[in-house]
């Protein structure tokens, strides 16, 4: 199986853009372990994530950056997010037919709101107590480390710890 992969990085509107693709033939569940693909992206430089996951196996470690936007979009995809360990992020999750863990580090608050179609969704309730349709910190409106997250899930699988 012939695999080929591009990597583009590019600046657009002020904006730095890498793009990561697969092309060629195969199938990604088939052909497990044979693309690998890790970027290290700069510290201390904020910066909003959009990360496209297709068909896929993906890890997403933002713990050390400065992210003060994020989006995934998982399509198909079994992934886990590890959110920034400090700072305000707004961040917005998209699951579809996939299996999405979200970690929020220890020492930061986060406010979740869960949106999902025939969706299990399990939320640390310990650290995120419900209330009404949020999962909130109760410490979220005066913590200095926060994040607010949307998930927005369709027959997927979706952990919140």
């Amino acid at each position: 199986i012939a695999i080929v992969g591009r990597f583009n990085v590019r600046r657009q509107d002020g904006a730095g853009r890498i793009a990561i693709n697969r092309s060629g033939v195969g199938w990604p569940f088939w052909d497990e372990g044979r693309d690998r693909w890790h970027v290290d992206l700069a510290q201390g430089v904020p910066m909003t994530v959009n990360a496209r996951l297709n068909m896929t196996n993906a890890s997403l470690d933002l713990t050390q950056l400065q992210v003060v936007g994020l989006r995934v979009d998982a399509d198909l995809t079994n992934g886990n997010v590890k959110m920034p360990a400090s700072g305000t992020v707004s961040a917005f999750v998209k699951a579809d037919l996939s299996t999405v863990e979200i970690t929020i580090p220890e020492g930061v608050a986060a406010r979740v709101k869960v949106q999902a179609d025939l969706t299990p969704v399990k939320v640390n309730e310990r650290r995120f107590p419900r209330k009404g349709d949020f999962y909130v910190s109760s410490d979220f409106d005066t913590a200095k480390n926060r994040v607010e997250l949307e998930i927005d899930a369709d027959l997927s699988t979706i952990e919140v710890k």
